[in-house]
């Protein structure tokens, strides 16, 4: 530091242009020695250039350690700036009234972050009477800044701090496990004792979190995790299917996960698919070893498919989660092999469920489904509303559909005015069906259209739009007055 110190020191006096610059740089040096800052300042002062507040709430944010030096050298050399006074006592003073007096005065966010970030008892003991106070502002309620100020109190291992601040409700809103995530591993990187676990203690540890829904990847980091045994990742991997977490992939990277059997990674999908778990599947089905993922049979995808679209519920939280544990099963190399009747099954009750996935529909056992049973899949599909009915026109069949079943299609959909469901039928259809609509069966078709009463305007438009661009089949595009 001391030749960083006067290679800076001499930039300042030689090339006065780059000074904001260096200073700049300078702060974002951790743990600063007093002698090199008095001369780094100094060097400044004579260059023109003084550490603005901004610069110096810049490293806090930062968690640079040590960066109250600064304020400090530019109080004792009589250096004037923008430094509120403050600010200036947050990182000066080891007086605890005279800071708690700051609070009163100062930007409670800004002040928290200086306090926390510095190493003085004296500092973080106020900022934490003063935590109340400045938890009720509304700068505290940003997510960004409670984060940051629970990130700093870890970095700096203000323990008290961060019990404080997590005790806060306005704090608890914001501690997502993205958090928890970063300051657990700020702790165990800069700890010596947690790198010495045990495999048996690494294993608790994770049951623990595990417990309360959160699965840290810290902990799988560490040495003594390349020690569990597969039985005990298969454990933790139930474990962490009954509660939800968020993310299986910490598990999934232990050296043992490449271990497991198939029979144990299907019990872990049967396990989550059949408790309603929609997420957890979905990420069990693409997460899992490639090894893994290929020892499931057709029969056993094509009956997790059937029992997912067995749970699933009409909620639409619970439909969306249910279709995108659908294509998560169907993406598995084993549905490739799904027979046709296997499949025309799964098309029939994801009809009946609105759980259609277009996946589904273009998997090669599709291809053998007949154009009679692929008109009944559209009709129930109509019936059903717009998102199965456009899963449903992928498959092959569809583009096999005579004259008779396009128009009866559109009609089901155009009378009770499902605007939404005639749009997708329009723009779905294989175009060689489409054309095969006379001029006189669009019109008849846009005339219903036009009559219909009872439902929104927006719907309305929606549906002859679609059946306005059904005439461009059969003639070049003109203006629509002038039909």
């Amino acid at each position: 530091m001391q030749a960083v110190g006067w290679l800076a020191a001499l930039l300042l006096r030689k090339a006065p242009a780059a000074a904001a610059d260096v200073m700049t740089r300078l702060l974002n040096f951790p743990a600063v020695p007093l002698k090199v800052a008095v001369r780094v300042v100094q060097a400044g002062v004579d260059a023109g250039v003084r550490i603005t507040y901004a610069q110096l709430l810049a490293a806090a944010d930062s968690m640079v350690a040590g960066v109250e030096v600064w304020v400090q050298v530019q109080q004792q050399l009589g250096v004037q700036s923008d430094i509120p006074a403050a600010a200036a006592a947050v990182c000066c003073s080891d007086d605890k009234d005279v800071i708690i007096l700051a609070f009163v005065v100062g930007h409670g966010a800004d002040l928290l972050q200086l306090a926390l970030n510095r190493s003085s008892p004296q500092a973080v003991a106020a900022a934490l009477d003063c935590l109340p106070a400045a938890a009720a502002g509304a700068a505290l309620l940003e997510p960004r800044v409670a984060r940051r100020l629970l990130l700093t109190a870890a970095m700096r291992r203000h323990v008290r701090a961060v019990q404080r601040m997590v005790a806060l409700p306005c704090m608890q809103q914001h501690v997502d496990a993205a958090t928890l995530e970063a300051m657990l591993g700020q702790r165990l990187e800069a700890e010596r004792v947690p790198q010495q676990l045990s495999t048996g203690a690494v294993v608790q540890l994770l049951r623990a979190a595990i417990q309360q829904h959160w699965l840290p990847k810290a902990l799988c980091r560490l040495p003594g995790a390349a020690g569990i045994s597969s039985e005990a990742v298969l454990q933790l991997l139930q474990a962490a299917v009954d509660k939800c977490v968020s993310s299986l992939k910490p598990l999934y990277a232990l050296p043992a996960a490449a271990q497991l059997s198939g029979e144990a990674a299907l019990g872990l999908l049967n396990r989550a698919v059949k408790q309603g778990f929609f997420h957890t599947a979905r990420m069990l089905s693409s997460g899992l070893p490639p090894a893994l993922r290929e020892q499931f049979s057709s029969q056993q995808v094509a009956e997790l498919i059937a029992a997912a679209v067995e749970q699933s519920c009409y909620e639409e939280r619970a439909n969306k989660g249910a279709r995108l544990c659908i294509q998560g099963l169907c993406q598995l190399p084993a549905a490739a092999g799904m027979s046709r009747e296997a499949v025309s099954q799964l098309l029939q009750a994801t009809v009946q469920r609105n759980r259609v996935q277009v996946e589904l529909c273009r998997l090669p056992a599709a291809a053998g489904i007949s154009s009679e049973a692929a008109l009944l899949l559209l009709q129930a599909a109509v019936g059903r509303g717009w998102s199965s009915t456009q899963a449903v026109c992928a498959v092959p069949a569809v583009a096999q559909l005579d004259n008779t079943a396009v128009v009866a299609l559109l009609s089901a959909a155009v009378k009770p005015g499902n605007g939404y469901t005639v749009h997708v039928l329009a723009d779905g259809l294989p175009r060689v069906v489409l054309e095969q609509l006379s001029s006189q069966q669009v019109e008849q078709l846009l005339a219903a259209a036009k009559e219909l009463t009872g439902i929104d305007d927006d719907g309305k438009e929606i549906m002859t739009a679609a059946l306005r661009k059904l005439r461009h089949l059969h003639a070049p595009a003109l203006p629509d007055e002038v039909w």
